[in-house]
C-alpha cells in the first residue's frame, strides 16, 4: 500500500492545459464538452484553467466522448499495440466489445444459444475487431467515432440475430447440445 509521502500530487495546471487539448482534438466547444459531462460551462472554464480540479466522472465522461483518459491523468498517451499495418488503441476496442456486448443483450443474443459459450465471446471479439477495422479505415481515428461505433455495434448484432435465425430456424437457446 503506498504512503501518503508517495502520492503524487495532482497538477491541475497541468490537467487543465491536457484537457483543453483534447477537447480540441475532438472538435467540441467548451459548452459540448461540459454538456457531455454533465458540468456547467464556467466550471468547464475552471477546469481548463486548473483554478478546479475535476472528479472521477468528468474524466470518464470525457473518455467516453473518446478523449484518452489516461493522457488526461498522467500526461501520456494510451499504450498502442501493433497489430498489421497500424495501431490498435486496446482501450479503444474493448470500448467497442462492451457496447457490442451491450447490443447482443439487447437484441435477445446470449451465451446459450451458442453450442458453446467461448464461441458466443468469439463472436463479440470478432464482430467488435472487424468494426474498429472500419471505423479505422475510414481515415479518422476510432476515438472520434463513438457513436458511430455503437451504432456499428447495433448493426452487427442485429446481422448475429439473423445469422443464428437463419443458422437454426430461431434465435432461441440451444438445448441438448
Amino acid at each position: 500500500m503506498p504512503k501518503a509521502s508517495d502520492v503524487v500530487d495532482f497538477d491541475a495546471q497541468a490537467f487543465g492545459v491536457r484537457l483543453r487539448e483534447e477537447r480540441e482534438r475532438l472538435g467540441l466547444s467548451q459548452q459540448m464538452a461540459a454538456d457531455g459531462c454533465g458540468v456547467r460551462r464556467e466550471m468547464w472554464g475552471k477546469y481548463e484553467r486548473g483554478a478546479a480540479e475535476p472528479g472521477a466522472r468528468v474524466v470518464a465522461a470525457m473518455g467516453r466522448m473518446g478523449a484518452d483518459a489516461l493522457y488526461l491523468l498522467l500526461g501520456r498517451p494510451e499504450p498502442k499495440l501493433r497489430a498489421g499495418e497500424g495501431l490498435v488503441s486496446p482501450v479503444r476496442l474493448a470500448s467497442l466489445a462492451r457496447d457490442l456486448k451491450a447490443e447482443f443483450e439487447r437484441w435477445g443474443l446470449t451465451e446459450d444459444m451458442y453450442p458453446e459459450p467461448q464461441i458466443y465471446w468469439a463472436r463479440i471479439v470478432l464482430l467488435a475487431g472487424e468494426i474498429y477495422n472500419a471505423l479505422c479505415s475510414s481515415g479518422r481515428e476510432a476515438a472520434d467515432l463513438g457513436a458511430e461505433g455503437r451504432n456499428m455495434a447495433r448493426g452487427a448484432a442485429i446481422s448475429e440475430r439473423s445469422r443464428l435465425v437463419e443458422e437454426n430456424g430461431s434465435a432461441t437457446p440451444k438445448t441438448g447440445t
